[in-house]
């Protein structure tokens, strides 16, 4: 396969509700209200770009799942392009990255919303940027070449954007 031009934009999730330590597993937290809007900020970011959607992963954590039903309600996204996974919770990079890796070499435009720390030591080896920290609904979006998602890394980094909600 000859080298192409492909995208990869990390999506952090939206603010979730604070609660009491305890009160409710991590997993289970949903967004709140600011975190909500965040959500439709990105979207509506992602809904401007002029390449389309090829698959959305999401973490299957609640304010993952929230964050990504906001996304998909303002994007033209085939119900079949986007795999839920709960491989994504608490992912560390090289996670995400295998997570990528077995993405089909026809697919040209990820997203990934997930968590941190991983998302942003994700980032930060891809931009080699040592501070690289994205905040909730935060987005990364990498420009790539390279000839599919296993050869994935810095060197395939043409050009990236970041952009967070005000």
């Amino acid at each position: 396969m000859a080298t192409a031009r492909r995208s990869l934009t990390l999506i952090r999730h939206g603010a979730a509700v604070n609660e009491a330590p305890g009160r409710r597993p991590d997993f289970e937290r949903e967004l709140s209200p600011r975190g909500t809007e965040e959500a439709k900020w990105v979207g509506k970011i992602l809904a401007a770009r002029p390449d389309s959607l090829g698959r959305l992963l999401s973490s299957t954590a609640l304010r993952a799942r929230q964050t990504t039903r906001e996304l998909i309600a303002a994007l033209d996204v085939a119900p079949d392009s986007i795999e839920w996974t709960e491989r994504l919770y608490g992912a560390a990079p090289q996670d995400l990255i295998d997570c990528l890796d077995a993405l089909e070499p026809t697919v040209f435009h990820v997203a990934l919303v997930g968590h941190n720390p991983g998302l942003s030591q994700l980032g930060s080896h891809l931009s080699r940027e040592a501070n690289f920290f994205l905040p909730t609904c935060g987005l990364a979006r990498f420009e790539l070449e390279l000839d599919g998602w296993p050869m994935l890394g810095p060197d395939c980094v043409q050009r990236f954007e970041f952009a967070r909600p005000a």
